[in-house]
């Protein structure tokens, strides 16, 4: 199939519902097979939006948010040089999630012709910022384990517990774990997500996020050498070195001991560390003075960009923001366990 949909000046009310009656009736069943249920429902929602009020699901879609409410998500900035502002961990995690969705772009393409690309992708956000978990029957793999539960997604996320979720036979319940009063706003945790995570799938960020952490991975790849990069990576802790304002992680206490070692895959005392029959204080006063001075380049970085926080432009403040949430985990780590 080789059809090219662009609905941006046609009468949606009688147009647009003749030509996707004809890409429906082009479908076969088997072609929709070949889609996981985010690309089956990207696919699904473009085309019932193409058909305007003609879609039984038009009340729906109408609720659904416009590209406007995605301007935060990096993945909709076209202005590069602003993605590459934003720090190091931030921009991969971006670009992860850019690649998914232009994965599920090319498959749509390939197997059901192609659509305008910003139309999917605004398909595409909504359903990834707003799809739940329901473990379905039919699905390829956990990742197509989900839905969309109308007027369940309109509500917010805090990182504290205000209610949880029940699926049973009647659908979907929403619990109150705390008291509520008249006109109070509902909270759902959507998972412990730090703030790099929430910007880039759902477009926003929160103040004094507790689930916040800081990934240095960028910075301890300048201090790796080959023969310890591929040990790591041999024992499964290359990458995703992080730490909280309280916690250093154990992948990041393995790293640091491995730096400290010219032939890691020999030493019998970093096999002891990482098999934890010893605490790794030998590697305790090296890896202290390494991590302060990483720390102290977080800091830095943070004060080349701290302008950006009081930007009267949107996205620019959210960069500007991730910096300073980055500051704040290296200056409380470093007072508290390093000076």
């Amino acid at each position: 199939m080789s059809l090219e949909f662009s609905f941006n000046n046609i009468n949606h009310e009688y147009t647009s519902d003749k030509f996707t009656d004809q890409y429906y009736s082009h479908l076969t069943k088997d072609e929709l097979l070949k889609l996981s249920s985010f690309q089956l429902l990207s696919f699904y929602l473009t085309i019932e939006r193409y058909r305007g009020v003609q879609s039984w699901w038009k009340p729906f879609l109408d609720m659904l948010p416009t590209m406007s409410d995605f301007q935060l998500t990096p993945m909709t900035w076209n202005n590069q040089e602003l993605v590459k502002q934003l720090p190091i961990s931030t921009q991969l995690m971006n670009e992860e999630i850019t690649s998914r969705f232009e994965k599920d772009y090319k498959v749509i393409s390939d197997e059901l012709g192609i659509l305008n690309r910003e139309d999917v992708l605004l398909s595409w956000l909504c359903i990834n910022s707003r799809c739940l978990y329901m473990k379905l029957s039919t699905s390829h793999n956990s990742s197509d384990n989900f839905t969309m539960v109308p007027f369940v997604d309109f509500i917010n996320h805090s990182d504290e517990d205000h209610c949880k979720l029940k699926i049973d036979f009647k659908g979907f319940k929403i619990i109150t774990t705390c008291e509520y009063t008249l006109n109070s706003q509902i909270y759902l945790n959507y998972g412990p997500h730090n703030n790099d995570f929430l910007l880039c799938e759902y477009g926003f960020m929160i103040n004094d996020n507790k689930w916040n952490d800081l990934d240095i991975s960028n910075y301890i790849m300048d201090y790796l050498k080959p023969k310890q990069i591929e040990y790591l990576k041999q024992i499964d802790y290359f990458d995703f070195y992080t730490l909280t304002n309280s916690i250093l992680s154990f992948r990041t206490e393995v790293v640091l001991a491995v730096i400290q070692e010219s032939n890691p895959e020999e030493s019998k005392k970093l096999e002891s560390f990482i098999n934890g029959y010893t605490d790794g204080v030998i590697y305790q006063r090296l890896s202290k003075h390494l991590l302060k001075k990483i720390l102290e380049e977080v800091i830095f970085e943070y004060e080349k960009n701290q302008h950006l926080q009081f930007d009267s432009a949107p996205r620019k403040k959210v960069i500007g923001d991730l910096y300073r949430n980055r500051n704040d985990i290296a200056k409380s780590y470093i007072q508290e366990y390093l000076s």
